[in-house]
């Protein structure tokens, strides 16, 4: 797997590593395009089966264009990325990359705040935040923690009593991502609400979406 790989190429971790520290920075201004861009190469090297020595071993390769091919050839070089380092020691891209870290604060709440002169999440208990910005604020460091099997196993019971009381028996919460591939932990919890074909009294997922958002926080579970 590509864990395994990554153990056995040290090289190829190290431009994984690299270039996904600018993939960060790239998200947290708000560059979907760029950031979208170096996590293809990304995953490109992730599933490689040789270490990579030289830069024209990956020429063609899905997302690695000549941009690309340069940068991997410093990495071989040198061991390290100038623009890495140029990218991550701006005060600006590091009070964006902990701002965008918070959950509620996407690119463009964190590059406002910014421009407002805060730098810190000291900072930011001053600043006047959105409901769910300002949650994820005050449970930043419980948000940094994975959350255990069991514990998603306590969200998906609830969720699926909320529905069928409030909302419509019909419908049927499936928690995805690694709690779907029996990870002992997840980063966070992703819901999919689905239902059966048969069910043929359905309303649209727009009304669906409503009533969840509704039974949410009549319940307290959301702000």
């Amino acid at each position: 797997n590509s864990f395994c790989t990554l153990l056995a190429f040290a090289m190829n971790g190290t431009i994984i590593d690299t270039l996904a520290k600018v993939a960060e920075v790239y998200r947290s201004n708000g560059v979907v395009y760029r950031y979208k861009a170096y996590r293809t190469a990304i995953d490109t090297i992730k599933g490689l089966d040789f270490e990579i020595t030289s830069a024209d071993q990956v020429k063609g390769l899905k997302g690695i264009g000549k941009g690309m091919i340069d940068k991997i050839a410093e990495i071989l070089r040198t061991g390290a990325l100038q623009q890495e380092k140029d990218v991550t020691s701006d005060p600006v891209n590091q009070a964006l990359r902990l701002f965008t870290s918070v959950h509620g604060i996407g690119p463009v709440l964190a590059r406002q705040l910014v421009e407002q002169g805060y730098r810190t999440l000291e900072d930011l208990k001053a600043a006047h935040l959105p409901p769910a910005a300002r949650m994820g604020l005050a449970h930043y460091e419980d948000g940094k923690e994975r959350i255990p099997f069991a514990e998603v196993e306590d969200h998906l019971a609830h969720m699926r009593q909320l529905m069928h009381g409030a909302v419509d028996p019909a419908l049927i919460p499936v928690v995805c991502g690694s709690h779907r591939r029996l990870g002992p932990t997840s980063g966070d919890v992703d819901v999919l609400l689905t239902q059966p074909l048969s069910h043929s009294q359905a309303a649209s997922k727009y009304v669906y979406l409503r009533l969840v958002v509704k039974a949410l926080r009549d319940a307290g579970y959301v702000p």
